[in-house]
This record gives structure tokens, C-alpha cells and sequence, in this order.
């Protein structure tokens, strides 16, 4: 059976994430930068950066014959980075959140705030039950 479903999530999340923020975003912040890599190669640094990066997930219900992943409980963690402002990465989390709950994600933990000396950063966590047939 195939379950490759499973380990496209991530991939599916950052370009549902993009494609439905990037179009409100660019125009407030033309250098938007979508990733789901902590260190993208051969890429110069754009604010504010989106990095949607997958949590573990736990496989829920099983067919009698269990050769198939037929759901997960699934989580990520969504950090935007700004060399502007607190206020800006919270704004595009902001939207990036609108996102999720309209696709059924439960927000677990927001804006919990992390900042370096030449940086700000927001991060967020969500999750939701996604069964294989499912359409994000």
C-alpha cells in the first residue's frame, strides 16, 4: 500500500500556507521568504522568512490488515523571522494562523517569542487529525 500520503504533508502544508498568504503578504513585504529547510542552500536571506517545519505525528486508525497509514495525528511549527519588528513577524503569523484554522488546525501554542540580537521571531504550533483521502 502506498503511504508516501504521510510524508508529503510538510511539503502540501508550506505550499497551502503559501499560496493562500503570499498574494497579502507580498504586497506588504515584497522579500517574503516561504521554506520548510532551517538552512536553505544557495539562497540569500529574505525578511520576513516563513519556515514551516513538521513536528513527530502518530499514526491513528489502521485497517484490519495494518499495511496502510490510514491517518495521523499531525503537528508543525510555523516560525517567521523579521529584522524589523516583534510586530511584524506576529503580523504574518497572524495570517499564516487564518490559514490553519480554516483548515481545521487546532493552534496549540502562539506567539511564543524567541529573539537574537539581530533578529525577531514568532513561532507557532498547530495540529489536526489528516486522513489519507483528505484533500488540503
Amino acid at each position: 500500500m502506498d503511504n508516501s500520503w504521510v510524508f508529503d504533508l510538510e511539503t502540501k502544508l508550506l505550499s497551502l500556507i503559501k499560496v493562500k498568504t503570499e498574494s497579502i503578504l507580498k504586497k506588504k513585504y515584497p522579500d517574503i521568504f516561504y521554506t520548510n529547510t532551517d538552512s536553505p542552500k544557495d539562497v540569500s536571506t529574505h525578511f520576513p522568512t516563513v519556515y514551516v517545519h513538521e513536528l513527530p505525528g502518530v499514526e491513528k486508525a489502521k485497517t484490519t490488515e495494518g499495511n496502510s497509514i490510514e491517518s495521523v495525528f499531525y503537528s508543525l511549527q510555523v516560525e517567521v523571522t523579521s529584522q524589523k519588528s516583534q510586530k511584524e513577524t506576529k503580523y504574518v503569523l497572524s495570517r499564516i494562523a487564518e490559514v490553519l484554522k480554516d483548515s481545521g488546525f487546532s493552534i496549540s501554542s502562539f506567539p511564543e517569542a524567541r529573539n537574537g540580537k539581530t533578529y525577531y521571531r514568532s513561532i507557532m504550533r498547530a495540529s489536526r487529525l489528516i486522513g489519507r483521502t483528505e484533500t488540503l
